[in-house]
C-alpha cells in the first residue's frame, strides 16, 4: 500500500513539474516576444 501510495505521489509530482515547465516555457516566450518589439521599436 505503501508502495502505490509513493507511486502515486511520485507520477502526481512529475505531472505538477511538467505543468509548471510548461507554464516557465509560456512565460519565456510572452517575455522573448516583448522584449523583440522592445528592441524593434529602439533599433527601428
Amino acid at each position: 500500500m505503501t508502495v502505490l501510495l509513493r507511486n502515486c505521489h511520485k507520477s502526481m509530482t512529475i505531472v505538477t513539474n511538467r505543468k509548471a515547465r510548461q507554464e516557465n516555457r509560456a512565460l519565456d516566450d510572452c517575455c522573448c516576444s516583448l522584449f523583440e518589439e522592445a528592441a524593434l521599436a529602439v533599433f527601428s
